[in-house]
């Protein structure tokens, strides 16, 4: 966590906001905030910048009541042979749990252990799961587990990621942070 103390730019400037940014802080939160844009980054100072939890949501009313999960990758291998990443997001408050596997078998038994430790950490049930069509989440174990203790699970249409777009994004918006962390420290690609 990071203290965020900046001064805002006042006004509409006449030059470039990119070159008027250059000599403070605002280049080093545009990179830790995923290159999110500066007035927004002004907005944010100011208490301005409204969170996507404040949106009103018609169906989702409380945490845990649905959670996109998805996992991504088997493209690049890390340092320690992770191969793959569990992105689970829940859709009240958008906030996210990211998990390292090394293995893609590894994914429905991660999720069960999951839920069972934020139902106990949160005193909430999980009521509902969506997930895409593949055969990671597509199994007897967790399909077992999730029939137990009554929690619902929607597969998006097949070759359809749009559907699950929520943790979609939210994939996106992980690589693209991991990229610039990785570009700003000036470390190879690969890793």
């Amino acid at each position: 966590m990071f203290p965020l103390e900046m001064k805002p730019i006042k006004g509409k400037p006449a030059i470039c906001i990119l070159t008027r940014a250059a000599n403070d802080d605002r280049w080093l939160w545009h990179r830790r905030l995923s290159h999110m844009n500066f007035r927004d980054i002004n907005k944010l100072e100011l208490g301005d910048l409204k969170s996507h939890s404040t949106i009103i949501h018609t169906k989702i009313i409380e945490p845990l009541e649905l959670l996109h999960i998805d996992l991504c990758g088997s493209a690049i291998e890390s340092v320690a042979y992770i191969k793959y990443i569990l992105v689970v997001v829940d859709d009240f408050s958008r906030f996210t749990w990211v998990f390292f596997l090394k293995q893609k078998s590894k994914a429905a038994s991660n999720m069960i252990n999951f839920i069972k430790k934020i139902e106990v950490l949160l005193r909430k049930q999980v009521r509902m799961i969506r997930s895409d069509n593949d055969t990671e989440f597509k199994n007897q174990v967790l399909d077992d587990f999730l029939v137990g203790k009554g929690i619902s699970h929607n597969f998006s249409t097949p070759y359809t990621p749009q559907q699950n777009r929520v943790v979609e994004r939210r994939n996106r918006s992980l690589c693209e942070a991991a990229r610039t962390i990785l570009s700003f420290a000036k470390l190879p690609l690969y890793l």
